[in-house]
């Protein structure tokens, strides 16, 4: 995802909120994806120390908190703040999966607690017979 937001744009150096845990890895790979005439700086907690980075962060919360109001209104039910820390959240998951026996649009089936979810929907027990 970074190489494709990277490669929209003509860009000579490229600055990174590093998600990998080794910054040095990181910042090769996505320079390979990107091109070598591309700079990267790859660095934890980035937004901290360029204000790029920091304006990027910005305008990437409120663009969640947005779509987050669409899916509300889509659902018509609270359905938290999208984190897998949220009970809110979880609980709506929960129960679109019970219901629906799939994870609802929209989230990463990806998240552990997500795949165990739909891990447990799966497993049939004697009485369900």
């Amino acid at each position: 995802m970074f190489a494709e937001g990277v490669t929209r744009w003509k860009a000579g150096s490229v600055y990174a909120d590093c998600p990998d845990i080794n910054e040095e890895s990181f910042g090769i790979k996505l320079g390979n994806l990107v091109g070598n005439d591309v700079e990267i700086i790859a660095k934890h907690k980035a937004d901290d120390t360029y204000p790029v980075v920091s304006a990027a962060s910005i305008i990437a919360k409120v663009t969640r908190d947005r779509m987050m109001d669409d899916i509300r209104e889509e659902f018509g039910v609270n359905v938290g703040s999208g984190y897998p820390s949220d009970h809110y959240t979880m609980d709506f998951i929960r129960g679109w999966i019970e219901k629906n026996g799939t994870a609802p649009p929209h989230v990463r089936t990806s998240w552990e607690p997500v795949r165990d979810m739909l891990s447990k929907k799966k497993i049939t027990k004697l009485d369900d017979w």
